[in-house]
């Protein structure tokens, strides 16, 4: 599967359907002038506005990440001569193919059988939705499908590879404040979910390593970005509201009591599906199913943290049909301890 979407994928940016070009938030950092070496440096006079994503800014910069992130392009671009953009549009189908591969490996984990026609078709909009991305949601969406692999894969199993693919999976999503955060919100969920679940105190805490390991590398960052988005969308309580304005929140918003009536029913119906789940968490996949709603909820914010929502919807759609129709029994696989027996 992941060798068909790279091929496919490849064609697409070749062929110029797939908008595959590195961001302005990052290539004007670039074009100034900054590096790794020199992000910390004060900047001695205001450039395009970029002075305020220094990292020096008392706003601890919200584009670090995503600069860091996407440097090796940049340096690589100027040691071989040839332009950023072109590179990138080089990577693209690879990490196109990651998140491929990332999706089918859960569908294969949770349902205990080789990926189906079935679930071939279901996973089929992960791989349609690159289409209609810009450049750096690539990024995101595999970042994201990289950090559902790690836990609900086979990587699960080894608690220092779920926290080792965490941490590859939330730098890959920092290329947004919207995706970010809903892949840190996934990362606990994910994380607290497993350590209910595991049996004893190591083997609690050794689920909740991820968690740990990622809040000590990007601790910074996410108290950077949450500062700076609540400053720009005006602080206080008050930013809150207009957040919602750039996610389907603005729907709500805008169309009066009635949807806003409306909306709160959904919600409180949400929370009722959530605890139904609960109950029936030995029949169905209670983790995919809280990042789902999980990534939902961030979508009230970011249309961009919104089209994530659409890997778990098709992992989780890709496992039930895959039990449905090759009779597998319904079950929960979930960890008991950091190394349990495979069978």
């Amino acid at each position: 599967m992941g060798l068909v979407t790279l091929i496919v994928y490849a064609i697409a940016v070749l062929g110029g359907w797939v908008n595959a070009a590195l961001w302005s938030q990052v290539t004007i950092l670039w074009e100034e002038g900054w590096t790794i070496a020199n992000w910390h440096d004060p900047a001695p006079e205001p450039m395009d506005g970029t002075v305020e994503m220094r990292g020096s800014n008392t706003y601890y910069s919200a584009h670090r990440l995503r600069f860091f992130l996407t440097y090796p392009v940049f340096w690589l671009s100027a040691q071989m001569g040839i332009g950023y953009d072109t590179l990138y549009a080089a990577i693209v189908p690879l990490l196109a193919a990651l998140s491929a591969w990332s999706v089918a490996a859960v569908v294969i984990h949770r349902s205990g059988h080789a990926l189906h026609l079935i679930s071939l078709m279901a996973l089929l909009p992960v791989i349609c939705i690159f289409s209609m991305m810009e450049g750096r949601l690539i990024f995101a969406h595999c970042g994201y499908a990289v950090l559902l692999a790690s836990h609900l894969g086979s990587l699960e199993r080894k608690p220092y590879l779920v926290a080792i693919g965490s941490a590859i999976g939330l730098l890959l999503t920092s290329v947004a404040s919207g995706t970010f955060f809903s892949a840190f919100l996934a990362l606990i969920l994910l994380s607290c979910a497993a350590a209910v679940m595991a049996r004893g105190l190591i083997n609690r805490l050794l689920r909740l390593a991820p968690l740990v390991l990622c809040l000590l590398l990007y601790n910074a960052d996410i108290y950077g970005a949450l500062i700076k988005n609540f400053a720009f969308f005006g602080g206080g309580p008050g930013a809150v509201i207009n957040m919602l304005q750039h996610g389907i929140g603005a729907v709500i918003l805008k169309a009066g009591k009635f949807t806003m009536v409306s909306g709160l029913i959904c919600l409180v119906t949400v929370a009722g599906l959530g605890a139904a789940l609960y109950r029936f968490r030995a029949q169905l996949e209670l983790r995919l199913c809280f990042v789902l709603l999980g990534a939902l909820a961030m979508g009230m914010f970011g249309l961009s943290a919104l089209t994530l929502a659409l890997i778990p919807t098709c992992v989780l759609a890709a496992v039930t049909a895959q039990r449905f129709f090759l009779g597998i029994p319904a079950h929960q696989t979930e960890p008991s301890g950091p190394f349990p027996d495979p069978a």
